[in-house]
């Protein structure tokens, strides 16, 4: 008995011991890298402790990683251990809002039992009554009597029903105010009554010591993507090109008033060097559908990373509502063109023509286009391309017109031996209506024959560029202020007398 009281004694020592040396850490979140998948969490503290090993109790969201928590002292200070658990007793902490909103959650529940328990107490006194309406026996009751009980009967229950009346619109009012609070706190993931997440670090001191540490995790469930506007003045002026961001995040935490990084790289991607298999043929070429598939996974499309850091402070709330980030502005040098294909458009559009834009670590995304400050609609933006140059679509010009039309007394249909020609003959005007001179590129096309029973003789290009493999014919011309031009060219399409080929 001695030798249990005495290992008691030791133990308590002991765990007192350990929680003297156990401490709280309030911390704050700085900084956070936001990747396009994933964020980097940063916190730092202000820390006391006493010579000797202290473990520090850090708070923060049960989405931690733990193979991805770092943590970084000031000289003075040695990491012995850090290591992550959950705290499944103690709630997360919540704004003051969202605080509120389950306080008031809690008080219309209980609010609703108690109505409830009325309403049940109102049908209960309501059965009794009728279950006891049978007066007077086997002698009966006078008429007195029988009028003073059907009084009562009448308004007592009256006075029932009346109560649940009242009680039942009281409940719908409580129960539509509780549903809109729960809704609220379900779709915007509002953490209350969630666990913590607890990362304890070991430290130790030489002496008494106030340092700063600095505690950073990596977490799920944030992310953003990018959001251009692009705007142009005058023509003969750069492109102002707007790169911000939409960030969203539901990590758990709130990010109040931080420093925000916006990140292209990939926190998860993996470091291990891939490895070829062999490249086996076959008749059915199944290994090399297979090989494409793999090599597919270490396709880098960006090769390298890029962080923008935001001047401004932001606070990204847990709910998953995207929050707009203002980026960066670019002034970008701009070849502008206009552009036209009047067989399938009567519209004139302004391209913008942007070379080395590789130098301005875009990213794929929606673009929103403004002319003269006036909106034209959206676009995207694919970084993917191949081309040397980036074209954009600034929307049509309206000064501009351009009409085709067939020439009638050129296009005719007729015999030639054993085939029929048709002959089809195109004019194309072009006017600018600008008071300043324009360069327009206009894209048409002839047929293109794929059986040597089908001819195709181009007869006049107009001066184009002729693409004699797709039929395409392309005109690069130069407008001054009110100036006209006209486009003309036709062909001839000769093939068998008995077949139908339609010819436009």
């Amino acid at each position: 008995m001695r030798r249990l009281l005495m290992l008691t004694v030791a133990i308590l020592v002991t765990l007192t011991a350990y929680a003297k040396n156990e401490k709280k850490v309030k911390s704050k979140i700085s900084s956070v890298t936001v990747y396009r998948e994933g964020a980097q969490i940063t916190r730092i503290a202000s820390v006391t402790v006493s010579k000797g090993k202290t473990t520090l109790v850090f708070d923060v969201t049960d989405k931690v990683n733990a193979n991805n928590i770092q943590v970084k002292a000031s000289k003075g200070l040695t990491i012995l251990s850090v290591t992550k658990s959950i705290d499944f007793l103690t709630s997360q902490s919540v704004d003051v809002n969202t605080q509120k909103l389950d306080n008031r959650r809690i008080e219309l529940s209980d609010s609703l039992v108690l109505i409830n328990g009325a309403i049940d107490i109102c049908n209960d006194e309501k059965d009794m009554i009728y279950a006891n309406r049978s007066i007077g026996g086997e002698n009966g009751v006078s008429i007195e009597e029988l009028k003073r009980a059907a009084l009562f009967y009448r308004t007592r229950l009256t006075e029932i029903e009346t109560k649940k009346y009242k009680l039942n619109i009281v409940k719908g009012r409580i129960k539509r105010e509780l549903d809109k609070i729960e809704n609220h706190l379900e779709q915007n993931n509002t953490p209350v009554d969630k666990p913590v997440g607890i990362v304890k670090v070991v430290v130790f001191a030489n002496n008494n010591v106030n340092k700063k540490i600095e505690l950073r995790y990596i977490v799920a469930d944030a992310s953003w993507k990018p959001d251009y506007s692009i705007r142009v003045n005058e023509v003969s002026r750069p492109v102002d090109l707007y790169y911000n961001a939409k960030v969203k995040q539901k990590t758990g935490e709130e990010w109040n008033n931080v420093k925000l990084i916006l990140s292209t790289g990939n926190p998860y991607a993996s470091n291990t060097k891939p490895e070829l298999n062999p490249y086996n043929l076959d008749f059915s070429n199944y290994s090399n559908r297979s090989y494409a598939q793999q090599s597919d996974k270490y396709i880098d499309k960006t090769q390298t990373s890029v962080e923008f850091r935001i001047d401004q402070r932001y606070t990204i709330t847990a709910d998953d509502v995207v929050r707009d980030v203002s980026m960066v502005k670019y002034k970008i040098p701009t070849n502008y063109t206009y552009s036209a294909i009047p067989k399938l458009s009567s519209s004139v559009f302004l391209m913008a023509r942007i070379a080395d834009y590789t130098d301005f670590n875009l990213l794929s995304g929606n673009a929103k286009l403004f002319l003269k400050d006036t909106y034209q609609g959206d676009t995207y933006l694919d970084m993917f391309t191949t081309n040397d140059t980036l074209s954009v679509s600034l929307g049509y010009d309206k000064d501009i017109i351009v009409k085709r039309e067939s020439i009638k007394e050129y296009t005719s249909k007729s015999f030639a031996g054993s085939y029929k020609k048709d002959q089809r003959a195109w004019e194309i005007t072009i006017k600018n209506n600008k008071r300043v001179p324009i360069e327009i590129e206009v894209t048409d096309q002839y047929p293109v024959s794929r059986t040597s029973d089908i001819k195709v003789d181009l007869t006049e290009d107009g001066g184009a560029i002729v693409n004699k493999d797709t039929g395409e014919l392309k005109w690069k011309i130069k407008l001054k202020p009110r100036e006209k031009k006209t486009i003309v060219f036709k062909y001839i399409v000769k093939y068998p007398k008995y077949s139908n080929v339609v010819v436009r």
